[in-house]
C-alpha cells in the first residue's frame, strides 16, 4: 500500500518493497500466524485479536502470491501453506469469526470465505468444514441474501451438498463429526477406510502387521503413520498389537540434558532415524534437518557471512536466539509438527542427538547455544541427505568458515543491515546510520528486557 504512494520518495517505495519482498521470504513470519491460528482460544483472547489475525494472515497471502508471480520466492509452495490452514481447530476459529458477518468488514468476510474456498475447493478438505457452526452460518448467508460472489455461493452448494451426502452415508460418523471433539490425526477417506481394511484381513495371519499394511498402503499411494493405521483399526474392533517401537523405551534414558558437547552415539541416533523413516515420518526428519541448518545459517551470518539475494533471508527465531546466545526451539508450528513432537520415536532421536530436553510435556525441545556450526551441519547430515538447492550458504562458503578455525564474532548489528539500503531520512537533519542505529538501539532494549540475564552483543 505505501510502496506505491506518490507522496513518499522513489527512494523509499523501493526500501518499503524491499522489506515486503523479506517479509515475503520469512518462513517463521508465515508459520508463525498458522500457529498462532491453530492456539487461539476465545477464553484467553477476544474475536477483536482473530480479526486482526485473519486480516493480517490474507495481507500476507497476496503479498506472498505477488512475490511469486514475481519469481522472487520461487521455491515458495502456495498450496501446500494453504494446506496448514485446512484443520478443524483453524476452520473453527474462522467459522466463529464468521457468525457475525452482519456486523464484519467486507473485506473480513472476503478474507474469511476466500481461505475457506481454497482449503475445501484446492486442498480437498471440505470435511474440515463439516462443523456445526459453519453450516448454521452458510444456512444464514442464503437466508439474509447476503452479497455473495460465484465462488462463494459454489463453496456453500459444495459444504451443502457434501453434509446431505454425508448424512445419507454415514450419519452416525457425520453427528461424531459435527457434535464431538476434534480427532487428533488426520481423518481417512472413506476409500483409505475399505483399503486399510481389506490390507489388514489380508495380512492378520502375519507378523509386523500394522507395518505391513503401512507398506502396502504406500504402495497404493496412501500416506499414513503406523500410529494412525493401529488407531484406526482399533477404533473400528481390530485387534492390532502394540507398536514394538513405543514399547522399546529403555532403548535410551530420556532424561534432561543441557546440550553439552559430549560424543553422542552415531549408532543410536541411526537406529532411530531408520525406525522413523519405517514409520513413513520422513517429514518429521527433514522439520529437523531444516532447523538445524537454519540455526547454522544464523551462525554463519554472524560470524561474517554477507547474504546477497533474498533466498538468504534469516529466520527472526533463529538469529535473534543466536545473537543473544541463548538455545533456539524448535517451535512446532502446524498441526503435523505437534503431533512429531508427541511422538515417541520422534523424542528419543532428539534426545539421542542432545537437544536440551523439555522440563515438562507442554515445553519445546531445544538446539543448545553451545553447538558450533560444524556440530550443527554434521547432526543435519546424520538425519538424511542434505539437498544443496535448499541450502541459504554454499558448501564452499561453510568449508570456508570452517578451514578458518575461528569463534563467532558477535559484531554490531548495523553491520548485518549494511546491504540493505535504507532509505534517505529526508530533512530530519540525521545520516542514515544514525537513523538504524537508534532504530537497533530501541530493538536491543525490547530483547534486553526479555532477556535480562544474558548481556546482549548488540549496541546500546
Amino acid at each position: 500500500m505505501y510502496s506505491h504512494d506518490p507522496n513518499i520518495p522513489e527512494e523509499g517505495r523501493t526500501a518499503l518493497r524491499m522489506i515486503k519482498y523479506n517479509l515475503s521470504s520469512m518462513t517463521d513470519l508465515r508459520q508463525f500466524l498458522v500457529l498462532t491460528l491453530r492456539s487461539y482460544k476465545s477464553e484467553s483472547a477476544n474475536l477483536s485479536f482473530l480479526r486482526d489475525l485473519i486480516k493480517t494472515n490474507h495481507l500476507l497471502m497476496q503479498v506472498l502470491d505477488e512475490s511469486l508471480h514475481l519469481g522472487i520466492n520461487p521455491s515458495f509452495q502456495m498450496l501446500a501453506h494453504v494446506q496448514q490452514f485446512g484443520s478443524k481447530d483453524i476452520m473453527h476459529n474462522f467459522g466463529k469469526l464468521l457468525a457475525n458477518f452482519e456486523n464484519n468488514s467486507p473485506s473480513l468476510n472476503t478474507a474469511i470465505l476466500t481461505m475457506m474456498h481454497h482449503v475445501s475447493g484446492d486442498c480437498g478438505k471440505v470435511s474440515s468444514l463439516i462443523q456445526l457452526s459453519v453450516i448454521s452460518t452458510f444456512v444464514k448467508l442464503c437466508d439474509t441474501k447476503y452479497p455473495m460472489s460465484v465462488e462463494v455461493n459454489d463453496l456453500i452448494e459444495y459444504v451443502f451438498k457434501t453434509f446431505i451426502n454425508r448424512m445419507w452415508s454415514d450419519p452416525q460418523k457425520l453427528a461424531q463429526d459435527i457434535f464431538c471433539e476434534f480427532s487428533e490425526y488426520d481423518e481417512f477417506t472413506e476409500e483409505e477406510k475399505d483399503l486399510t481394511i481389506s490390507l489388514y484381513m489380508e495380512s492378520v495371519d502375519g507378523s509386523d502387521l500394522v507395518k505391513t499394511v503401512r507398506q502396502k498402503l504406500e504402495q497404493n499411494g496412501v500416506q499414513k503413520s503406523q500410529k494412525e493405521i493401529s488407531e484406526f483399526l482399533t477404533s473400528c474392533g481390530f485387534e492390532v498389537d502394540q507398536l514394538d517401537e513405543d514399547k522399546k523405551e529403555d532403548e535410551i534414558q530420556f532424561s534432561e540434558n543441557d546440550g553439552s558437547l559430549e560424543a553422542y552415539d552415531c549408532t543410536l541416533v541411526k537406529n532411530h532415524v531408520d525406525k522413523i523413516q519405517e514409520a513413513g515420518m520422513k517429514s518429521a526428519l527433514k522439520w529437523i534437518q531444516s532447523s538445524l541448518l537454519e540455526v547454522c545459517f544464523s551462525k554463519l551470518v554472524i560470524s561474517g557471512f554477507k547474504p546477497t539475494t533474498l533466498k538468504q533471508m534469516w529466520e527472526p527465531m533463529s538469529f535473534y536466539c543466536t545473537v543473544k546466545k541463548t538455545d533456539v526451539p524448535l517451535l512446532p508450528f502446524n498441526d503435523e509438527q505437534e503431533s512429531f513432537c508427541k511422538d515417541t520415536k520422534v523424542r528419543y532421536l532428539l534426545s539421542a542427538l542432545q537437544f536440551r530436553v523439555p522440563s515438562h510435556s507442554q515445553d519445546y525441545f531445544y538446539v543448545p547455544t553451545t553447538w558450533g556450526i560444524k556440530d550443527l551441519w554434521d547432526k543435519a547430515g546424520i538425519l538424511g541427505q542434505i539437498n544443496p538447492e535448499e541450502l541459504k550458504f554454499s558448501i564452499e562458503d561453510l568449508e570456508s568458515h570452517l578451514s578458518m578455525k575461528q569463534e563467532i564474532t558477535y559484531v554490531d548489528a548495523v553491520n548485518f543491515d549494511r546491504e540493505i539500503h535504507a532509505p534517505n531520512t529526508g530533512n530530519m537533519g540525521t545520516s542514515n546510520k544514525m537513523f538504524w542505529a537508534r532504530a537497533v538501539s530501541k530493538i536491543n532494549k525490547n530483547l534486553s528486557s526479555l532477556s535480562s540475564d544474558s548481556p546482549s552483543p548488540m549496541i546500546s
